[in-house]
């Protein structure tokens, strides 16, 4: 078990070191005096080598087959296509269990100390034999044969002077709801055996702490006509929960799995039936007390792997659940701001939460506000939650763009769902005020580039249009979409397609054609056209 989710740590590693690679390849100038047929084929065959190591390394966790690794004609990325994985799984027989993911497509990502890579895994295909038989036969009655991911969001950020790394990880499952997965890991590394480092290396990781929550978008409300058959509501849900993950841990009873074990099993079978009484989140969360290494020896037992991680389930989307103390609480509740960052943070999301302080949305929105506005990601994605269950959609909506900016992939899946509930003058409005929190960011010209590509062009307005490392703006992700389909490119013409098919409205109408008349002078009057074309 250690060493099969170490090895896909490292896997996500290696994958974030190729994305990275190849984006920082595909971002070399290229110019009609530089660009040449030889030099894309070796560019395009490097990009492929580093490609199939990562997925060879990747092999080496999971068995895993692949069609065809190419550079998309329509989306232009970098594209491995029909993925089949076929895990090893103690419940399932050999072979049974086949995960399918029509593409993987990269990102994005940069290359450096700090590593950053950004993968989609989308239309993925998990049938019900790679569950517990048990979960397998509740989803029959429900009738599924299959459950289908949507897309899967993963980056990671790794260091290479501390070797330690995060690993963030958003999956759409479709009509049923959204699991995020979090990992921060103090240590990260591959280490070889006794003839070198590359005889048979090893992954070793140090975790720090580690949380996953489900939101509910559906999955609940499907259920209920099961619930209302085999169960007396929500009590009897928590009570039949908490039995079944006893029983998981026991061995059906024959052991005692020890306290720790006991109490999460009781707390994840409230935070479960929560889900029945109104809630829409289940998080489980591990927060050992000093980074632990995760060793063989650490899941010999149920009672030494919760003893050691310190694993606990609740109801809020939090990473510590440890009581602010009595006086820190009453110097911000008197008016004192800390003066530490972290204590600020801290008791700010014990606030908005409920978690770790008695709840004072207005407080701790006052506390995370300035850090979310300043570029914390992590302080602006707990706004963005709290904020969105209360339907404050639109200052929820811009807390999402914040943290989609600080580098948190919930951002970008909130931000999705808030979008569906605000018309598109507001989204727009919106997207201009977080840019107003940095000036420069995403408001640099194509005038100003020192050699651009179409390539470089496309890459921007799907930046822009994501909200991947700069503030979401649809405006400015037409902008360079207009540069990039008047030097050729189809992606981007789709790009705008869809930009205009989701915000059908006057207000895009004016944003658009003032990104269109800021696209014409810079092409015209900044002399870009000459630049693309050489003429």
């Amino acid at each position: 078990m250690a060493q099969t989710i170490a090895r896909l740590g490292a896997a996500a590693l290696v994958l974030a070191w190729t994305v990275a690679g190849v984006q920082q390849a595909n971002a070399q100038p290229t110019t009609p005096a530089s660009t040449n047929r030889q030099a894309s084929e070796v560019i395009a065959s490097a990009q492929e080598g580093f490609v199939r190591f990562a997925l060879a390394f990747v092999r080496s966790a999971v068995p895993l087959t692949y069609d065809a690794i190419r550079t998309d004609t329509v989306s232009e990325d970098l594209v491995i296509t029909d993925v089949t994985l076929t895990p090893e799984l103690p419940y399932a027989r050999s072979g049974a269990c086949t995960i399918t993911a029509a593409r993987v497509s990269s990102l994005g990502g940069e290359l450096g100390a700090a590593t950053r890579g950004s993968l989609r895994i989308s239309d993925v295909q998990v049938p019900l034999a790679c569950l517990p038989e048990q979960a397998a036969g509740q989803l029959r009655t429900l009738g599924y044969d299959t459950v289908t991911v949507d897309t899967v969001d993963a980056d990671v950020n790794y260091s290479f002077p501390t070797s330690s790394a995060r690993i963030d990880m958003t999956t759409q499952l479709a009509n049923a709801g959204r699991l995020s997965f979090t990992a921060d890991l103090a240590y990260l590394w591959l280490q070889g055996g006794d003839d070198g480092p590359l005889d048979d290396p090893q992954p070793k990781a140090k975790l720090s702490r580690a949380s996953m929550s489900f939101t509910d978008q559906g999955l609940v409300e499907r259920l209920q006509p099961m619930i209302q058959r085999n169960t007396q509501g929500p009590d009897d849900i928590e009570l039949k929960v908490r039995q079944g993950v006893m029983a998981g841990l026991s061995d059906g009873g024959q052991r005692d799995p020890g306290p720790d074990v006991a109490r999460f099993a009781k707390q994840l079978s409230r935070a479960t039936a929560d889900l029945f009484r109104g809630g829409d989140r289940v998080t489980v969360r591990i927060q050992p007390e000093q980074p632990i290494w995760l060793t063989e020896e650490l899941f010999e037992t149920p009672q030494s792997t919760f003893a050691a991680l310190q694993s606990t389930a609740g109801s809020a989307a939090v990473t510590d659940t440890r009581p602010v103390s009595p006086k820190t609480l009453k110097a911000v509740l008197g008016g004192e701001s800390p003066s530490n960052p972290a204590v600020q943070k801290r008791v700010g999301r014990a606030l908005v939460t409920g978690v770790g302080a008695p709840r004072d949305l207005a407080t701790g929105r006052q506390l995370l506000g300035p850090m979310a506005r300043n570029g914390d990601g992590e302080a602006a994605a707990v706004l963005a939650e709290a904020l969105a269950q209360e339907d404050m959609n639109l200052p929820a909506y811009r807390y999402a763009l914040r943290a989609q900016r600080g580098g948190r992939t919930d951002g970008m899946a909130i931000a999705d769902t808030l979008e569906r509930r605000l018309s598109a003058g507001d989204i727009l409005k919106a997207q201009e005020q977080v840019r107003d929190d940095a000036p420069d960011d995403g408001r640099e010209s194509a005038a100003s580039l020192a050699d651009p590509s179409t390539r470089d062009l496309l890459s921007r307005a799907r930046r822009a249009a994501d909200g991947r490392g700069v503030a979401r703006s649809y405006k400015t992700a037409h902008y360079w979409a207009s540069l990039a389909s008047a030097s050729g490119s189809r992606a981007a013409r789709q790009l705008m397609q869809r930009l205009d098919a989701r915000l059908e409205s006057q207000a895009w109408r004016d944003a658009r054609r003032n990104a269109e008349g800021r696209a014409m002078t810079t092409w015209m009057q900044d002399g870009l056209a000459e630049r693309m074309t050489g003429q």
